[in-house]
This record gives structure tokens, C-alpha cells and sequence, in this order.
């Protein structure tokens, strides 16, 4: 049986949340698939296609005719695709949309073209969350939309945690860690509003950063927001995080919004609790057992602190279900 081609098209590789989903299933659909990763903007970074190159062939849209696929995994989440066009460049048996993030609730005038709605054969959302964002803007669109969740390899991110890294953490302080891209809609006015808050109850704490800005601009001015504050530490980006991860108290992700925190899954895997913001998707990952949920809308955290200084947790095993049989079985039934 010949080898069927999926193509991936995700306009910007960037470092951050969705390419890291992307990059994980590839990881798992090469072993079956050819693998096409494309894309089209000329700010995508090297290093993140140097890693995707080793289990899929790259294109660059802008500088080919057109690629002759099975599937078509629509990712992009930044630009309205004019399908018409697009598809004259990938001719694909069957287009799915991969939705990862709360487009309408992001971008209130935001609209998907008509023809790009009608030849989708599936919306793949990564949550209900997503899935009611984009029902609520085009409930016609309901048979269309189905929720697979993010793929997580349990035993990679046990594995990947045990490796060296180069953080020495002093386990007398309360240690927290934040993970993601450094963008105002990460939340990190609500952090400062949380250091606030530590500091005032003179709380010994340190509280770590790992990620980077798509500027240089807004990297600067999210790290001249805790200037002075020698309590935290912006990291960098890192390819492996889990090390870090594992050595904290809490993991911390204060967004305005989040169509599902894989980073908040991978913590938990792990075995460190989490502190998030009560975006819809933290009420089905964060209970009383394995974290805390802190309002969005507050002008102090101060009522947490003791909540965040003295709870205790018993995270049990964290089990995911394998999301790649729900792809394939997707991939093998629409292209029979």
C-alpha cells in the first residue's frame, strides 16, 4: 500500500505552544506518514524547523508552484487563509483546520473566508472550549467540529525531566516557574501583581521565566516590568524545560485565555501543582487536588497567599489517552 502524505501548514514557526504540539505529533504520524511541514512567513525561525527537519521534509510555500498531498492539516491561527488560492498551491485530497488557540474570543473581528469554511472536511479543536468558540461564531459549522486533545508523550516528559540542567534551586525558598511565550496576553502584569503580593507578606520566594518574545521590544518590556525584583529570573528559552519544571514548587501560568495549557499537563506530570487564571479550559485540567485557579479579573492576589504558602497535594498519575489512534483513525477514514 502506498505511503500516504500528511502536510502540515502552519504559516510562522515560532517557539512556542502550538508549534511544540505540532512538533510532537509529527514525531509520532513519520513512523506511518510522509511528513510535510510547510509555511510561509520569512520570520519563522531556523531552530525550530532544525528540530522539525529531523522527522519531516520543509517547505517554503513562497517559493514553489504547488505540492500534491493526501491530507492538508491546516494550523494557522495569525492570518486569514484565502482558500481559493491556497489550495491551487497545496492540492490536498482532504483539508482539515487544526485549531489551537480562542480565535473569536482573541479576535473580535475576526472571521474565517467562506470558502475556507465550506472545504474544510473536519475543524480539529483541541478543546470543547475551542469548539464553542468557533460554534458560537459559525454554528453551522457543528458536524464539522470534532475535540482531540494535544498529544503528550507521558514517558518522554519523565524522561526528558531526569536530564542535566544548570539551575541550582534553593529548596528552602518557595520556587515557582513560568513557561511560555513573553507576551502581554501570558499575563504578566498578573504576575507582577503576584510578587506584589509575596512581597508584601515577605514571602522568601523565587520565581523563574522561561521563554522569549516574538520582539525584541515586547522582551524588553515584560523584563523592565520586574526590574529591580532580584527574586525572578527571566531563563531564556529553553528546548528542554521539564528539568527546570521538576525542581519547582508550582508552575504558573496567569493568561487572559488558553484554549488548553499543555504546559499545565506536562507540570502535572511531573507532579508539581499549578496556579492558573479561570480561563474556561483550567476548570477540566485543575482541581483542589492539583492546583489552584486565581481570578483573571483582581486588582491583588493577596487572598491567596496563604492558599498558595501552605496547601499540601497528592497528585496521583496523570493518564492521557492516545490521542494519535484518534488522528489516524481520522486520517485512514477520511482517505479510504
Amino acid at each position: 500500500m502506498e505511503q500516504k502524505t500528511i502536510l502540515f501548514y502552519y504559516e510562522l514557526f515560532f517557539a512556542g505552544g502550538t508549534e511544540h504540539s505540532i512538533l510532537k505529533m509529527i514525531k509520532q504520524l513519520y513512523k506511518k506518514y510522509k511528513v510535510i511541514v510547510a509555511y510561509d512567513n520569512p520570520n519563522t525561525q531556523e531552530m525550530v524547523l532544525k528540530e522539525i527537519r529531523k522527522y519531516a521534509e520543509v517547505i517554503n510555500l513562497n517559493n514553489i508552484q504547488h505540492v500534491n498531498i493526501d491530507i492538508c492539516i491546516c494550523c494557522s491561527q495569525r492570518k486569514q487563509i484565502q482558500f481559493n488560492e491556497f489550495s491551487n498551491k497545496v492540492i490536498a485530497k482532504k483539508y482539515f483546520g487544526w485549531k489551537h488557540m480562542l480565535f473569536f474570543e482573541t479576535y473580535k473581528d475576526a472571521e474565517y473566508e467562506k470558502s475556507y469554511r465550506d472545504n474544510l472536511s473536519k475543524f480539529i479543536c483541541v478543546s470543547e472550549a475551542v469548539k464553542s468558540d468557533l460554534i458560537k461564531k459559525y454554528p453551522e459549522l457543528e458536524s464539522k467540529c470534532i475535540v482531540i486533545y494535544n498529544y503528550i508523550d507521558v514517558e518522554e516528559v519523565i524522561e526528558k525531566s531526569a536530564e542535566n540542567c544548570d539551575l541550582q534551586v534553593d529548596e528552602s525558598k518557595l520556587n515557582f516557574i513560568s513557561v511560555s511565550r513573553l507576551a502581554f496576553d501570558k499575563g504578566f502584569h498578573r504576575m507582577k501583581m503576584m510578587c506584589d503580593s509575596l512581597d508584601e507578606r515577605n514571602v522568601d520566594y523565587k520565581w523563574y521565566v522561561i521563554g522569549k518574545a516574538y520582539t525584541d521590544e515586547i522582551d524588553r518590556e515584560i523584563k523592565n516590568m520586574f526590574k529591580g525584583n532580584d527574586k525572578v529570573e527571566f531563563l531564556g528559552y529553553k528546548d528542554n524545560p521539564f528539568p527546570y519544571i521538576k525542581k519547582m514548587n508550582y508552575y504558573v501560568l496567569l493568561s487572559e485565555r488558553e484554549a488548553w495549557g499543555l504546559a499545565i499537563s506536562e507540570s502535572l506530570i511531573l507532579k508539581v501543582p499549578c496556579i492558573v487564571t479561570d480561563f474556561e479550559a483550567a476548570t477540566y485540567q485543575i482541581n483542589n487536588s492539583n492546583g489552584i485557579i486565581v481570578p483573571r479579573e483582581t486588582d491583588s492576589y493577596s487572598g491567596f497567599i496563604d492558599n498558595i504558602i501552605n496547601n499540601k497535594y497528592t497528585i496521583k498519575d496523570v493518564n492521557y489517552d492516545n490521542s494519535i489512534m484518534d488522528w489516524i483513525k481520522l486520517i485512514e477514514g477520511e482517505t479510504k
